[in-house]
């Protein structure tokens, strides 16, 4: 597991590059929050989509832990191993 600096968009978050400075996150944030989000819905009468502008895109910087494919499988394993030991230790009522 490593943690690294990102970027949080909306719902999705992002890595940022390991050298970028305070300096041009600033500047990112600043660009990424003069953006809208554009949604859109199927208008089955048209049968087209109708686009609508939304509320400014939420941003944030976060640090995430990111694991590579066995630590990822090694920390599932021990959740599941700790939920199935909560279960044999809780008295059947």
């Amino acid at each position: 597991m490593k943690q690294i600096k990102a970027i949080s968009i909306g719902s999705n978050t992002y890595a940022l590059p390991e050298d970028m400075g305070t300096k041009e996150r600033t500047q990112l944030a600043a660009a990424l929050l003069q953006l809208q989000v554009i949604d859109h819905n199927y208008d089955k009468d048209y049968k087209s989509y109708r686009y609508v502008s939304c509320n400014n895109l939420s941003v944030s910087f976060c640090s995430v832990d990111v694991y590579d494919t066995e630590g990822a499988a090694a920390a599932a394993r021990d959740a599941r191993n700790v939920e199935l030991a909560r279960e044999k230790a809780t008295p059947e009522a």
